[in-house]
């Protein structure tokens, strides 16, 4: 089933809204219309989506209207094609700090972490008050060990925002979800034969742990970590 090109004009997230709309009202259930959804981003990446949107549909050749089309492929996962509307998007706009720091967290979700930091960087060069790019960066510090710098960016952040608290449960959280991965990674590597990464691999999450122990001294999960990173450093 294809949309019809003359269909309405959309806007404000109306791609989601007019599918779902539009899908159920021919009769096919939600999970069919997500779906259609999926494959709608895909088929219409942005060397593709001039020919569509031309027909009636949505003018995508803005800078904004790319930047949201970016945000929805993301939202569902599909993070190269999310990547590809913002660089349209920085094409055409490239000092708006919201599309250099939404490409950097695509990035990030790759594992691009260096690249990602680049545009963290360029962002906040753009906007020295875009307290997002400040967060972001501190994590793809943090995910590179560098504890001091990424700390003195998660700083700045702190400084930015009303919410503080708020701010530092998040850090808190990913912290502990950065930890338990590289806990994974470690003895993945281990169960490979190379054990001999082993206790440089524990140094460094010990080093993310008692900088996560700051920001909640009292969390039972960081100390148990602790306590069994400190007992597989002295095994090992």
């Amino acid at each position: 089933c294809a949309l019809p090109l003359d269909g309405p004009s959309l806007s404000e997230g109306g791609i989601r809204e007019y599918f779902f709309g539009y899908l159920g009202s021919l009769g096919y259930p939600f999970p069919l219309s997500l779906q259609a959804l999926k494959i709608f981003i895909i088929m219409n990446e942005a060397e593709k989506s001039k020919h569509y949107f031309n027909k009636g549909v949505q003018n995508m050749l803005d800078a904004e209207s790319l930047g949201k089309s970016g945000k929805t492929a993301k939202s569902f996962e599909l993070i190269e094609n999310a990547i590809k509307f913002f660089d349209q998007a920085i094409e055409i706009e490239p000092t708006q700090a919201i599309f250099l720091s939404a490409k950097g967290y695509a990035l990030k979700k790759l594992g691009a972490t260096i690249e990602a930091g680049d545009y963290f960087e360029k962002s906040i060069e753009m906007d020295p008050a875009f307290t997002e790019s400040y967060y972001q960066l501190s994590l793809c510090l943090f995910e590179h060990n560098i504890i001091n710098s990424g700390a003195d960016t998660f700083e700045e952040a702190l400084a930015l925002t009303n919410d503080k608290q708020e701010l530092k449960y998040r850090l808190h959280s990913d912290l502990l979800e950065l930890i338990q991965r590289n806990i994974f990674y470690r003895d993945e590597i281990a169960r490979m034969g190379h054990k001999e990464h082993h206790a440089e691999f524990t140094t460094k999450i010990i080093d993310i742990v008692l900088f996560s122990l700051k920001l909640d001294p009292s969390d039972v999960r960081l100390n148990e970590i602790l306590r069994n990173l400190k007992k597989s450093e002295t095994i090992h």
